[in-house]
């Protein structure tokens, strides 16, 4: 609608009036059509061409349109670049410092606002910033595309301000109805995830719910239409409940409280304790307009915080009393301490010079400069390579009867350690002293001085050769063992094999001949031997199957990767679950019993998982020689499970499967890994070297 310039304060008072109806009775939907028939209305009341809304960007690097006179509103950067974007935010900010907003004719202007008005098209304009509670957020622009001989009255100059002010209200508005409906939609996915120990609810700020999750079903028994009413409808007359009104009552007031506890009665009658956290939701100029809370069902927690009081009690009467009979004995020892105290100060007196110390030290402990020379030995040192401290003194590697190859690698490290400063801790090493291989734990750490330069190392050697000897005694202690637990399964299985089945073979045979021979005998009878014919049947299938479990017949002849098949293909006739299997280039290698027969055991456990608790319809198998290892892959694509942070967790689970598989890839000397999720299956990995006989990590 077009109007007159204004004239009088009547037309001011009207015109401002029609505009503030006009924007107060819209909804968001139809706010931006409104306000293109404003900015149409001040373009006219204040003899422009055009008039738009400009808005800056979050970061005040930009400027764009948002509305205009004409419908269509500028986009881009409008002419500006970065700098003069923020020029002109700097300037929107002073001018609305001002009591009443100012204007400027900007014809011929070099500034950011005259090469916004170049942008546009226009040899006059006129800028009014749009100001609200956070602050300048962009301007009011009015432009003509001819100059204008008369400048702005004062009504003119007012009625800009004020028509600024009413736009910036409303912009601000919409901007915090949309940030509201952001939340919301962030709460209600919130919402959605709630466990069934939590629930959210709103209630204003007379305390009614006005909203609250599906979750207080599971909670408190109540469906959510149920609970919209007062909070206190709900609360028990337990003490504690005086102190969350008063709680819930200062987050009306907007006064953030901590998380407090409050009790609540279920749909059931039931009482549950609930720990509740707080905020108030607030609209302009901090007005509280509702409380939302997160509730928590702490009752369990209650009840075991309840049990650790009172065994807390009665751990601290039982603590009284030991102190008391402690006491007792504390006075009987007060002698003693005297005397140990005594001979501590001689040891301290003792220990206070330096080579006292190193020598009292069982570790071979070295000094050595930045020519890799020694400059002090400890007498472990000496005594372990044979000499005295002195006749080490300015000797290296060398002199020390390691060979070129190993004197070398350690120079090499002592130098690494001078350059970088870092050292080299728990490296495991094999030397040869007196014609005899020695195992050592080696730290080495930079040599300093005081004012923190490295002027070489200093070493600490640990003769661990007695575990090494142990350690190997242990793997052929291990794989006698297997061995003869093998041996031992022979023996069973066959004795099943030949005697028991045997046995129940002709048991069998006799009971069928009996039921033959008797036909016309009573039913009862025949029934009887009837049913003890099928138990014998199963009885012989079942101790077969174990005798095969025990020890496949002909497992030396056959080989690993035929065993492994041949047990793959019955698994798979007698449960009736796909296995597929695949070996490459076992054949080849010349592997010994005892790793074969932990490897087809480590496949038969694997399956024995598989049948028991995977639910699987398929499983993978690769067995695979690549030299130096030996790899084992057993993939299902049953159920699943969540896999323990630590290996020791399966043990607490008492899963003995898997500790049996672990333990026999130790023996060997391989890696164990399992890899699992709930719905995507299970997946075993197992390395093993080739030859397991032979030296190990740190070897």
């Amino acid at each position: 609608m077009e109007r007159d310039s204004l004239k009088t304060h009547e037309d001011l008072a009207r015109l401002v009036a029609d505009i503030s109806i006009s924007l107060m009775n819209v909804d968001d939907e139809g706010i931006s059509t409104h306000l293109v028939e404003v900015l149409k209305i001040v373009s006219g009341s204040v003899r422009q061409e055009w008039c738009g809304i400009f808005q800056f960007s979050g970061d005040g690097t930009g400027v764009y349109g948002s509305h205009a006179s004409d419908g269509t509103a500028p986009k881009g950067s409008l002419g500006l670049d970065v700098d003069g974007s923020r020029e002109l935010v700097t300037k929107m900010a002073d001018l609305a410092a001002g009591d009443i907003p100012q204007v400027g004719h900007l014809s011929g202007d070099v500034s950011p606002e005259g090469r916004l008005l170049a942008a546009l098209g226009f040899v006059e304009g006129i800028v009014v910033p749009l100001s609200a509670g956070r602050g300048t957020f962009g301007f009011l622009f009015c432009g003509s595309r001819r100059v204008s001989r008369e400048p702005l009255t004062r009504i003119e100059r007012s009625f800009l301000g004020i028509v600024a002010k009413m736009i910036a209200n409303v912009l601000e508005h919409r901007r915090a109805s949309d940030s509201l409906a952001s939340s919301e939609r962030k709460m209600e996915t919130l919402i959605e995830r709630l466990s069934d120990d939590y629930f959210f609810y709103r209630h204003d700020t007379n305390g009614i719910f006005t909203h609250v999750s599906d979750s207080v079903r599971n909670v408190l028994g109540y469906e959510p239409g149920e609970f919209l009413g007062h909070y206190a409808k709900y609360l028990t007359d337990s003490p504690i409940n005086s102190e969350a009104v008063k709680a819930t009552q200062l987050s009306i007031r907007g006064i953030r409280q901590d998380p407090y506890e409050v009790e609540v009665l279920c749909k059931d009658g039931k009482i549950v304790t609930l720990e509740v956290s707080e905020i108030s939701v607030e609209y302009a100029a901090g007005k509280v307009v509702a409380v939302e809370g997160m509730a928590h069902n702490i009752t369990a927690r209650k009840k075991y915080e309840e049990l650790i009081r009172r065994r807390k009690d009665e751990l601290e009467r039982m603590v009284e009393e030991r102190t008391v009979r402690l006491n007792r004995m504390n006075e009987a020892l007060v002698a003693k301490v005297r005397q140990y105290e005594e001979a501590k100060r001689r040891i301290d007196r003792l220990v206070g010079e330096l080579e006292v110390i190193l020598d009292s030290v069982p570790a071979q402990i070295f000094y050595k400069d930045l020519d890799h020379r020694f400059i002090r030995v400890n007498r472990a040192f000496a005594e372990f390579f044979g000499g005295t401290k002195e006749a080490f003194r300015g000797k290296t590697y060398f002199d020390l009867g390691f060979g070129r190859y190993g004197a070398e690698e350690f120079t090499r490290e002592d130098a690494l350690i001078m350059e970088t400063g870092e050292p080299i801790r728990q490296a495991v090493a094999k030397v040869v002293v007196k014609n005899t291989p020695r195992w050592l734990v080696i730290d080495k750490i930079p040599y300093r001085d005081g004012n923190g330069a490295i002027i070489g190392i200093i070493g600490f050697a640990l003769d661990i050769s007695d575990f090494k000897n142990a350690e190997e005694l242990i793997f052929s202690l291990n794989k006698r063992l297997t061995e003869a637990e093998e041996i031992e399964r022979l023996r069973i299985s066959r004795y099943l094999h030949d005697t028991v089945a045997q046995n129940l073979s002709r048991a069998l045979i006799d009971c069928n001949i009996f039921l033959d021979e008797y036909a016309g005998a009573s039913s009862e009878i025949l029934s009887r031997f009837e049913a003890l014919s099928r138990i014998l049947r199963e009885s012989v299938a079942q101790i077969r199957r174990l005798s095969y479990d025990l020890r496949p017949p002909h497992f030396e002849k056959m080989g690993i990767s035929n065993a492994v098949y041949s047990f793959c293909e019955e698994f798979k006739t007698r449960e009736g679950i796909e296995v597929d299997f695949l070996s490459a280039g076992m054949e080849e290698m010349d592997a010994d019993f005892n790793l074969q027969i932990n490897l087809y055991r480590i496949v038969q456990e694997a399956l024995n998982n598989v049948r028991k608790h995977a639910g699987a319809g398929r499983v993978k198998i690769r067995l695979v020689a690549s030299y130096p290892d030996i790899i084992l892959r057993v993939e299902d694509d049953g159920v699943g499970f969540e896999v323990p942070a630590s290996f020791d967790a399966f043990l607490a689970k008492k899963c003995m499967g898997l500790q049996g598989m672990r333990e026999r890839v130790q023996l060997l000397g391989g890696d164990f890994h399992v890899h699992s999720r709930k719905g995507a299956g299970t997946k075993l990995y197992v390395r093993i070297p080739m030859n397991p006989g032979g030296e190990r990590a740190g070897g």
